[in-house]
C-alpha cells in the first residue's frame, strides 16, 4: 500500500516541506477493498497510514511526483490538515514518465487535477520496477529510499499528531462514507443512498442536487470558470459589458423583470454566462443531467446539504446585493475591501448601492460583507424549464469559491456513476418520465424526443 497525495497547484509548497489537504478529501479515489486493510483500531490508522511510501504531487499536466514519507499530520484548522514530509528533487520523477502505468495501481489520469489524498493498494517498488521511461539509477535509487525507510527494515518513530479526539472520528466517519461514493449502477441504487443518507433526516435542513456528466466539472458558475492552460478567466474581466449587452440587444425580452437578480435568472436560462449555478430540489433530475452527455467519462451526482434559515428567497437583500455586482468593472470589483477608509473604496461601495437602490430605492445605506458569500436561493419559477427541473440557484459572490469543506453552511456529498452505467440509468429513468421531453418541456424537445423514441433502428 501507498499514500497517492495531490496538493494545489504551485510546486512550490512541495519544495518547502508542507503540504495542505482537505479533511473531506480524504480518503477519496481510495477502493472499499483497500479500505478494509486499514486497522479496526481508530488510535491505529495515522500510525499505519504514516508508515506507508507516499507519493506528493501537484495539479496539472507538468506535475512533478515526489517520493516521500509523511512526518508530521497536523490539525491546520477544522476543515484543513497539514502534512509535513521531506521534499528530496533526487527522489522525483515527471508524471508523463509514469503516465502509462500508473493506471495499474487504480490511479486514475483525471485524480491528478483534484488535492485529494488516497490510499492505494500494492506494491510502489513494483510500480517503480515497471516504469519505462525512468533510468535503472534513478529505478534503483528509488527502490532504495523504500526500503530504507520502510518498517520492515527500521521502527519508524510514532506519528506526530497535533490532533483533538473528533479527527480520529472523522478519519472512521470519512472511511466509512465512501459507501456514498460506490459506483451507482441504478436508479434504485441512487434512491436507496438517498433515503439512507443522513443528512436528509434533519428537519431543520434540505437537500439540493446536481449533476454533472463529467467528474471532474467543479462547483462553479460559467461566469467563473477558467482557461486551463492559461488561468485566466473566460468571461469574468467583461461581466459588466455582457450582462449590458444583452439587455441592449434584446430590453423587450426582459419588461416583465423587477430586479437585477430576475435578469440574471433569464440571462441564466439563454446560457449567458452569470454568477448563478443551477441546482435542484429533485435528485432524480441530478441523475438525468450527470448521466446525458459525455458517454465516456465518470459522472458525478452533488448533494448540497443547506440549512433551512440559510436559504434566501429571489427578493432577499443579499440576493440583490450580490446579484447587482455584475454592474461593476473587474477593476472596481478588485478593490472592494471591508477593511479599507479608502476614498476609492468609498465611491465604489457608494456606486454599488446606487445600483440595489434601483432594484430597492428604500434598500438601508449598509452594504455588508457577505456579498463575498455563496448564497442559496428559491427562485420565480419564471420560466417551464425551473418549473420541470425544480429548480433553485446558488449565486456566487464577490470571486467566491465552494469547496467540499467550506464556510457556507453547506454539507457536500458525492455519488459516483461510472460511464458504462449511463445509458442504463436513462433507460430507467424514462420510465419515471424523466427525459428530454419532460426535462425540457419545449415543443422541439418533445419532438426530438418522440422521434427517437419510435425510430426503427
Amino acid at each position: 500500500m501507498f499514500n497517492f497525495i495531490v496538493i494545489g497547484d504551485d510546486e512550490s509548497c512541495l519544495k518547502s516541506g508542507q503540504g495542505i489537504v482537505y479533511k473531506s478529501r480524504f480518503p477519496e479515489y481510495t477502493t472499499q477493498e483497500t479500505l478494509s486493510k486499514l486497522p479496526n483500531d481508530n488510535s491505529s490508522i495515522l500510525d499505519h497510514i504514516k508508515k506507508l511510501p507516499t507519493l506528493f504531487t501537484y495539479e496539472g499536466n507538468n506535475s512533478k511526483i515526489f517520493l516521500t514519507y509523511i512526518d508530521t499530520i497536523q490539525v491546520k484548522d477544522k476543515w484543513r490538515l497539514s502534512l509535513f514530509f521531506k521534499v528530496n528533487d533526487l527522489l522525483s520523477f515527471d508524471f508523463a514518465d509514469v503516465e502509462e502505468n500508473i493506471s495499474k495501481f487504480d490511479i486514475k489520469d483525471f485524480e491528478k487535477w483534484r488535492q485529494h489524498w488516497s490510499i492505494k493498494s500494492g506494491d510502489l517498488k513494483d510500480l517503480i520496477k515497471n516504469y519505462t521511461k525512468i533510468d535503472i539509477y534513478k529505478k534503483n535509487s528509488l527502490i532504495e529510499y523504500i526500503d530504507q525507510n520502510s518498517p520492515s527494515s527500521q521502527a519508524r518513530e510514532s506519528p506526530s499528531i497535533t490532533v483533538k479526539t473528533e479527527f480520529i472520528d472523522l478519519k472512521v466517519n470519512n472511511l466509512n462514507v465512501m459507501t456514498k461514493l460506490k459506483t451507482i449502477e441504478s436508479v434504485k441504487n441512487f434512491i436507496e443512498l438517498i433515503i439512507t443518507d443522513d443528512d436528509n433526516k434533519d428537519a431543520n435542513r434540505i437537500n439540493f442536487y446536481r449533476g454533472h456528466s463529467n467528474s471532474d466539472y467543479k462547483l462553479e458558475p460559467s461566469l467563473l470558470r477558467k482557461n486551463t492552460n492559461t488561468g485566466e478567466f473566460f468571461y469574468l474581466e467583461q461581466e459588466d459589458i455582457i450582462y449590458r449587452e444583452l439587455l441592449s440587444n434584446n430590453f423587450n425580452d426582459f419588461h416583465e423583470d423587477s430586479s437585477t437578480f430576475d435578469r440574471l435568472v433569464r440571462m441564466q436560462h439563454f446560457s449567458l454566462p452569470t454568477r448563478l449555478l443551477d441546482i435542484t430540489s429533485n435528485p432524480l433530475i441530478a441523475l438525468y443531467f450527470a448521466c446525458k452527455g459525455n458517454e465516456d467519462k465518470e459522472a458525478d451526482v452533488i448533494s448540497i446539504n443547506v440549512s433551512n434559515k440559510s436559504i434566501k428567497y429571489f427578493d432577499s437583500d443579499t440576493a440583490t446585493c450580490i446579484a447587482n455586482l455584475c454592474k461593476l468593472t473587474l477593476v472596481e470589483k478588485e478593490k472592494i475591501d471591508f477593511q479599507s477608509e479608502d476614498e476609492n473604496h468609498k465611491k465604489i461601495m457608494e456606486r454599488l448601492l446606487h445600483y440595489i437602490k434601483e432594484d430597492k430605492p428604500y434598500f438601508e445605506d449598509r452594504i455588508k460583507d457577505n456579498i463575498k458569500d455563496v448564497i442559496c436561493i428559491k427562485s420565480k419559477f419564471t420560466n417551464p424549464r425551473i418549473n420541470a427541473q425544480s429548480g433553485s440557484f446558488l449565486l456566487f459572490g464577490l470571486d467566491a469559491k465552494l469547496e467540499d469543506e467550506n464556510d457556507f453552511d453547506f454539507k457536500i456529498n458525492h455519488y459516483l456513476i461510472q460511464p458504462e452505467n449511463k445509458s442504463k440509468i436513462l433507460r430507467e429513468l424514462d420510465l419515471l418520465n424523466i427525459n428530454e421531453s419532460t426535462v425540457f418541456p419545449y415543443l422541439e424537445n418533445s419532438a426530438k424526443y418522440i422521434s427517437n423514441k419510435f425510430k426503427k433502428n
